[in-house]
Order: C-alpha cells, then structure tokens, then sequence
C-alpha cells in the first residue's frame, strides 16, 4: 500500500482514539470497584477527570511516572494490557511504514 498523510493522520488518530477508550474503561473500573486506582488528583465523585487521559497515556507509552497506581487486580490487568498494546501498536506501525516505503522504493 501507499504512505500517504491521510494513512499517518490516520494512525495518529486511531492511537489517540485507543488511548481516550482506555480512558473510559479505567473510569468505568473506579466507578464500579472504588479505589481502584491511587494518586488521583480530583475525588472520582466529581465525575470524569483529566486524570483518565493523563494516566491512560502514560501508561500506552509505557512512560510509568508512577503518580497514579493501579490496585485492584482488574486495574491492574487494564494497565498491563494497555502497555503491552500500545508498543505492539507503535512497533507495527512502524514495521508497516518500513515495509510500504521498501515496497515502493525497492532496494536498488
């Protein structure tokens, strides 16, 4: 296939897309297991938290400053999913644009 920055804006926005979905489950596990998660920085009882976002990418990058734990099994298993997605994500990617580029371009 063909790079194009339709197909990189794409990519971009699909990860971006994955990272707020992580977000949401790990809202939806506070809501259903209290203290879940420790380190948040606004009471989940205000309802969503940029908190979410923050964690969820962090965690998908595989960054780990470690502010905010998951501790609960189920959070837990969320975030090592999450980490473990979000370099598979990355590494095919990668591994697509370099195939698509040598496709094209050959190695002459």
């Amino acid at each position: 296939y063909e790079i194009s920055a339709n197909r990189v804006v794409g990519a971009i926005t699909l990860y971006l897309l994955f990272g707020v979905l992580w977000a949401i489950a790990y809202a939806v596990v506070e809501n259903i297991l209290p203290g879940s998660f420790n380190g948040m920085s606004e009471p989940f009882a205000q309802g969503w938290s940029s908190d979410w976002l923050y964690f969820s990418f962090v965690t998908m990058t595989t960054l780990g400053y470690g502010d905010i734990t998951p501790v609960t099994a189920t959070a837990r298993a969320l975030a090592y999913l999450q980490a473990v997605f979000g370099q598979f994500y990355i590494a095919i990617l990668v591994a697509g644009l370099v195939g698509a580029y040598i496709s094209r371009y050959g190695r002459n």
